[in-house]
């Protein structure tokens, strides 16, 4: 795994701005704000982020497949049509702000720490998961799938 610069990332970014879908994978990415991107059809796999900020992000079709995200903030997102992208993803101490799913599955994905906050659950599966001392708060669930036993064992607060 490659820790990349922010200079370089930023070319990487702008690339994305302009309509590109080149694959971002295998790179350890620290303090980067990602702002205002639609990530369309493309791979972010095999990747660490970290004390990173996502701001108006539309994540379509994109797969995550094996990416962790420490200590990172998700503002104002989209998660859309990630049937099968987000296998094996660790989400440690993360934040999601006014984010919303829609058809959304995680598979064998690992949340540690992390708060959903004001977000919106039109379709997001969760039932398979590793689940450790997480929150939402004030969300629409209407969309969670999830397993109760799941929540219990691990601390899940749903508030």
């Amino acid at each position: 795994m490659k820790k990349i610069n922010n200079d370089n990332l930023n070319a990487i970014i702008m690339s994305y701005q302009d309509g590109a879908k080149s694959n971002i994978d295998n790179l350890h990415i620290s303090d980067y704000i990602f702002e205002n991107i639609k990530f369309e059809y493309t791979g972010l796999r095999n990747n660490i982020f970290e004390n990173c900020v996502f701001k108006n992000i539309k994540f379509e079709t994109v797969y995550f497949n094996k990416s962790t995200f420490k200590q990172c903030l998700f503002n104002n997102c989209e998660f859309e049509s990630i049937d099968f992208g987000m296998h094996e993803v660790s989400f440690e101490n993360t934040i999601f702000y006014e984010t919303n799913y829609y058809k959304t599955d995680m598979l064998s994905s690992s949340f540690i720490s992390t708060y959903f906050l004001k977000c919106n659950f039109i379709y997001f599966d969760i039932s398979s998961n590793t689940l450790k001392n997480c929150r939402i708060i004030n969300c629409n669930t209407e969309g969670l799938i999830f397993s109760p036993d799941t929540f219990i064992k691990s601390n899940f607060i749903l508030d």
